[in-house]
């Protein structure tokens, strides 16, 4: 690592010879190899945003900035436009892997309850499995990282076979 920044137009030289040549064309809405999102003029104006405003989300009562207020809005928005019910209620991640670990959490912490065991405590008792059908690449280790452990799963269906 250099003591000093090469500077905006050398770093824009560096990008283009380095890793230009190497970006998927995925920027239209209609690409759907790997899902990241089509590039919208819409999309574009709330990555912007999103960067001019720089905020940190830290909670929904007021105190601190506006982005879970938005992220709340945005979410009633879906809500309707789904024709989902109102006490349907959500959060916003990054992708796959964070969503299914906080999926795996949440139902890690239900199943605690149903035992009365805070598993986020006390671990999970021996002998419980998680079964599914089609995982995504994320799952092992969304359950080794939450101490379910990896050996754990299950498969079920087509792919058990």
């Amino acid at each position: 690592m250099p003591q000093k920044g090469i500077g905006t137009s050398a770093a824009q030289t560096l990008f283009k010879n380095n890793f230009l040549q190497a970006i998927v064309a995925a920027s239209g809405s209609r690409y759907w190899g790997y899902v990241v999102g089509g590039t919208t003029p819409a999309a574009i104006v709330g990555d912007w945003l999103t960067t001019v405003f720089d905020q940190n989300p830290q909670n929904a009562d007021g105190i601190g900035d506006i982005s879970a207020l938005i992220e709340l809005d945005t979410i009633k928005m879906l809500l309707q436009l789904f024709g989902l019910p109102s006490t349907f209620n959500g959060g916003f991640v990054a992708g796959a892997t964070i969503s299914n670990f906080n999926c795996l959490a949440v139902a890690r912490q239900w199943y605690g309850k149903m035992y009365n065991i805070d598993i986020a405590k006390d671990a999970i008792p021996p002998g419980n499995t998680v079964y599914a059908a089609v995982p995504h690449s994320s799952i092992l280790k969304s359950l080794s990282m939450l101490g379910l452990g990896s050996n754990n799963l299950t498969l079920v269906g087509n792919l058990a076979q």
